[in-house]
């Protein structure tokens, strides 16, 4: 089996491709700039499992070189894509500059059609595959100083449930997974007097691991949830 992942190189990404791989895919993910991340994970768990593709997922070459990677020989197939690359440039919206807007959304949102475009016709040429959207809890609650994240989270949702009704008819799944606070390298920075009033909010009192994050994933893209299509698998301990 063969899987693409996204922004494979740390935090959930990387959680996610050590899950794909326990169970059995083949894995190429992308990196943008965590090279050295990348190629330590290649080590770990071995180049004949992994490949790491540097690749910006708003750049078409990146992208088509992505794909001649994957796909690029007669018998070349996918069997899943997860699009998990994103990035965050907070600030209240009266503050907030236009390019920062459209960078998040650029990126979260168009970057994830693009990569998302140029796969899918081999599998609907296969009539089978599983596509998993990243999306985030804050596309659901819309959190303050967030307004491009969350519009472009939100929009990965709505991405989900129309491709999935159009999907559906080739066999192929597309689902989202909409985790909370995870603890990730972006969450660290957070100051800690913040990260204990965001979890009070959270009925289990605490971040979720990425590999929680992952092994949802991982449960989404197996045969065990083959009836599983156009839906957000909410994964945040009790937050929304």
């Amino acid at each position: 089996m063969k899987a693409v992942v996204t922004g494979g190189s740390r935090g959930i990404g990387r959680a996610i491709v050590e899950e794909l791989v326990q169970n059995g895919y083949h894995v190429t993910f992308t990196y943008n700039s965590r090279e050295k991340e990348a190629h330590e994970l290649v080590e770990i768990l071995g180049a004949d499992k992994v490949c790491a593709v540097k690749c910006a997922i708003t750049n078409e070459d990146d992208i088509n070189h992505l794909y001649e990677i994957v796909c690029g020989n007669e018998e070349g197939s996918i069997d899943l894509l997860v699009n998990n690359a994103g990035l965050t440039k907070d600030n209240f919206f009266a503050l907030m500059d236009i390019d920062s807007f459209k960078t998040v959304v650029d990126t979260n949102l168009l970057g994830t059609v693009q990569v998302t475009k140029r796969f899918i016709k081999k599998m609907v040429s296969q009539k089978s595959g599983v596509i998993i959207n990243i999306s985030s809890v804050g596309g659901i609650l819309g959190p303050e100083g967030q307004t491009n994240y969350a519009a472009s989270k939100a929009g990965l949702i709505a991405l989900t449930k129309s491709l999935a009704r159009e999907m559906g008819r080739y066999n192929i799944r597309v689902l989202a997974v909409a985790p909370g606070y995870v603890k990730t390298d972006m969450y660290a920075k957070i100051p800690n007097h913040i990260k204990s009033k965001q979890l009070e909010a959270v009925a289990l009192k605490r971040p979720a691991e990425p590999s929680e994050i992952a092994a949802v994933v991982g449960f989404l893209a197996s045969p065990k949830a083959s009836y599983m299509t156009g839906v957000t698998v909410v994964v945040d301990g009790g937050l929304s």
